[in-house]
């Protein structure tokens, strides 16, 4: 939890800096994201620990075993605090999905800008792996849907293999994805030419802003 803890939030101020970029790179094209990166990193962190009471402290919210070997049905406290936090969870992330992907133009309107392929690559990045996220809940959910009627204690060895590729591959994609993304960006574009776009992104919003 932890590891996925550090990771997920550095990963949101790496996308939230990525978008940041596009703006002054843009000259506003893109614009501000509607929530700053630091809060959208925090909610991430909430999001972590929220979904962690769904998935440990209530088990998903599935039976109960006993002592003896048996199991009864969870509590309603236990049903309610259970899905609450799986839905609180899931809507804290649709506000950092939000949040990192609200106003990001079009490829008609980038292309009306005159955004360079480097530019374009970066918004088509920053969509593809914030959108990736998505496998998370929906791999999560579909896990619990099959299992339910099922004791609490079981768990299917095939929807445990399912679950834990599937988040091998979801993180892959998203954490090592944005890593690669910008090596490879590094042999399409210098550092000085970004920063040119950056500076001169950032005299033209001041002088209109």
């Amino acid at each position: 939890m932890f590891a996925g803890l550090c990771t997920l939030v550095l990963l949101t101020l790496d996308l939230g800096h990525l978008r940041e970029y596009l703006y002054y790179a843009s000259k506003g094209v893109v614009p501000q994201m509607p929530i700053a990166k630091e809060w959208l990193a925090s909610y991430q962190a909430l999001m972590i620990f929220v979904a962690s009471i769904w998935r440990f402290y209530t088990n998903e919210a599935r039976s109960i075993r006993n002592a003896d070997g048996s199991h009864s049905v969870p509590s309603l406290l236990t049903i309610l605090l259970g899905w609450g936090s799986f839905f609180g969870a899931s809507a804290l992330f649709g506000v950092i999905v939000w949040g990192l992907l609200d106003g990001l133009p079009d490829s008609q309107k980038r292309t009306e800008a005159s955004f360079p392929a480097h530019m374009n690559a970066d918004v088509v990045c920053l969509q593809l792996l914030t959108l990736i996220w998505i496998g998370y809940p929906v791999v999560a959910m579909a896990s619990r849907l099959g299992h339910w009627g099922l004791p609490g204690s079981y768990y299917s060895a095939s929807w445990s293999t399912f679950k834990d590729v599937s988040f091998a591959f979801l993180d892959v994609t998203s954490k090592a994805g944005l890593a690669v993304f910008f090596v490879l960006k590094a042999s399409w574009v210098d550092g000085a030419t970004e920063n040119a776009l950056v500076a001169a992104g950032k005299l033209h919003l001041n002088v209109t802003g």
